[in-house]
């Protein structure tokens, strides 16, 4: 009784031991995403800002209405030097404008001049050439969703982000392409993963390896904005301002069974089992001494019969 009582007893301490440790568990990693999205989402913004900015600026009207006329050279110095203006300075965040249009023979203008388009891509870009049609098409929709194309290393790894959007105003052709350093805008700890989605739910950028992969997926197909199961604490959220939605997913060993449920499933089988071993042994203690004096009781009739016998 004592074994059972105690046995019971550890498994409710054990129990409420690992709902506590869940609850910091959760608590700890909301903090931890929260602290990482703000920092993301401000990045973004200071992106949005600078690319707003930008879009609609004189230089960047100047520049598109003086395509055929001979104010273009001094148009595109002075859209020139807008554009290294809004590009962020060597710092924390990374990215770098450049500005391309149809109409003007496919020029670009970024940090670094005039060039034509397929020098722009191949000197200043990753992309590749299924991105490269995916801008060059996108420059003659007006008003259409903006893209973000993710670039990855040999390693498959995400390297940059490729923030596309038309200007939409004075003319819908020309378009600016945002250059970001994935690096300085995901400053994530080890253990961590993101991704990026779509309204519609389609994985847009993110980190490939394949235990992420499904941690994201897993959250991507969730209802609510939150996931604590399976191993994994995850959290996403709008990106302000964006069609874009901002996943972040922690490993979590406390997240869904876990080991500490083991530990306790463990603890009461070796409960259970001291308890019938126990049980077992006393059974035999108290039935022993009964057991013997029934068998010399039975002895007695027979060694009288041995003795008197011829």
């Amino acid at each position: 009784m004592i074994a059972l009582l105690t046995s019971l007893l550890v498994i409710g301490l054990g129990s409420l031991w690992y709902a506590q440790l869940r609850k910091n568990e959760s608590q700890g990693k909301h903090l931890a995403a929260m602290s990482q999205m703000q920092y993301i989402n401000a990045g973004f913004f200071s992106i949005q800002s600078a690319l707003e900015t930008l879009r609609s600026s004189a230089e960047l009207e100047h520049w598109v209405e003086s395509k055929d006329n001979p104010s273009y050279y001094f148009s595109s110095i002075a859209l020139w030097e807008k554009i290294k203006a809004a590009t962020s300075p060597l710092g924390t965040l990374d990215f770098a404008f450049a500005v391309t249009s149809d109409h003007l023979n496919g020029l670009v203008i970024s940090p670094n001049g005039t060039i034509s388009r397929d020098a722009y891509f191949q000197q200043e870009t990753t992309l590749d050439p299924s991105q490269q049609q995916r801008i060059a098409s996108f420059s003659h929709k007006p008003y259409q969703t903006p893209l973000l194309i993710p670039t990855y290393d040999e390693q498959g790894t995400l390297n940059e982000l490729y923030w596309v959007t038309s200007v939409g105003s004075p003319s819908a052709d020309p378009i600016i392409i945002c250059k970001i350093i994935v690096s300085t805008l995901f400053p994530l700890s080890q253990g961590v993963g993101f991704g990026i989605m779509q309204q519609d739910g389609t994985m847009i950028a993110g980190m490939q390896d394949k235990q992420t992969v499904q941690a994201l997926h897993l959250l991507a197909t969730q209802p609510s904005a939150t996931l604590f199961r399976s191993g994994i604490y995850g959290q996403s959220e709008q990106i302000p301002g964006t069609p874009w939605r901002l996943l972040l997913v922690f490993s979590s060993p406390l997240a869904g069974i876990g080991w500490p449920l083991w530990i306790l499933l463990a603890v009461f089988v070796a409960s259970l089992l001291s308890f019938l071993l126990s049980f077992q042994k006393t059974a035999k203690k108290l039935y022993h001494p009964l057991s013997k004096s029934y068998r010399n009781k039975a002895l007695l009739p027979m060694m009288g019969l041995w003795m008197n016998s011829p």
